[in-house]
C-alpha cells in the first residue's frame, strides 16, 4: 500500500493534491474527505482555529494507523494532509484521499482513519473567536500569560519527543542525562505527563517506525 503523510504549515490545495493522483489499473474508486473549519466551536462563533502538532509523534501514530488499515481493508493508497498554525473559517485543516479496488473498503477506510486519529494522533485545536482577534491591551496581558503555557507545552514535548526516540531504540541519551533533561526543562518523567501530551508509544520490541 502506498502511503503519504503531510503536516504542513501551508495552505491544502485539494485540486493541486487530485492532479497529482496515481492510480493503477486495479484501481476502483477514489474517496476524498476535505475537512475545513466551521463558523462554530461548541455552539459559539469563531473565525479560526489554531492547530498545534507533536510532529515527529503524530507522524508516527498516522504510520501505525495506516499498517492498522492496511490488515483490514485492501487499499491500494492513502494521503493524508493536516494543516497546523492557524486556520480560517472556511479553509480546509484536513485533507485525506483513499484509492482502492472498490467503494465499500474506500468509504470504510476513510471513515475509520478519521475517526482514529481524531481518538490517538496529538494534534490539538484552539478554536479563535472574532473577541480574541480584536484583543484589548488588558487581554494582551493574558496572552503573555498563555504564551507562557504554549512554551510549557513546548518543554513537555521535547521531553516526550526524547523519551520516545529511546523508546523507539534511536536515542543516545541515558541515565543521569535523561535526569539533567528533565531539570532543565523542570517537567515530570514521561509515566507523570498530562495525557494530552503523554506519547502513546507500543513497548520497545514492537514500535514500528515509518
Amino acid at each position: 500500500m502506498r502511503r503519504q503523510v503531510t503536516i504542513t504549515n501551508e495552505p491544502i490545495d485539494d485540486a493541486a493534491l487530485a492532479r497529482s493522483r496515481a492510480l493503477s489499473s486495479e484501481a476502483g474508486v477514489v474517496v476524498s474527505f476535505l475537512g475545513v473549519v466551521r463558523g462554530t466551536e461548541a455552539n459559539a462563533a469563531i473565525t479560526s482555529i489554531e492547530y498545534e502538532a507533536f510532529h515527529k509523534m503524530a507522524e508516527h501514530q498516522f504510520h501505525l494507523l495506516f499498517n492498522e488499515m492496511e490488515k483490514r481493508w485492501p487499499i491500494e493508497s492513502v494521503r493524508l494532509v493536516h494543516r497546523v498554525g492557524v486556520v480560517k473559517v472556511n479553509e480546509p485543516a484536513i485533507w485525506v484521499e483513499i484509492i482502492a479496488p472498490h467503494r465499500e473498503e474506500a468509504f470504510a477506510a476513510c471513515q475509520w482513519l478519521i475517526d482514529e486519529l481524531k481518538r490517538v494522533v496529538p494534534i490539538w485545536k484552539k478554536p479563535v473567536s472574532a473577541a480574541e482577534e480584536r484583543r484589548t491591551w488588558g487581554q494582551a496581558r493574558r496572552a503573555q500569560s498563555s504564551e507562557g503555557v504554549r512554551q510549557s507545552r513546548r518543554k513537555e514535548q521535547r521531553v516526550a519527543e526524547v523519551q520516545f526516540d529511546l523508546l523507539a531504540g534511536k536515542g543516545v541519551l541515558v541515565g543521569a542525562e535523561i535526569l539533567e533533561l528533565h531539570a532543565a526543562h523542570g517537567v515530570p518523567p514521561l509515566a507523570q505527563m498530562p495525557r494530552d501530551v503523554r506519547p502513546h508509544v507500543p513497548s520497545p520490541h514492537c514500535v514500528e517506525m515509518a
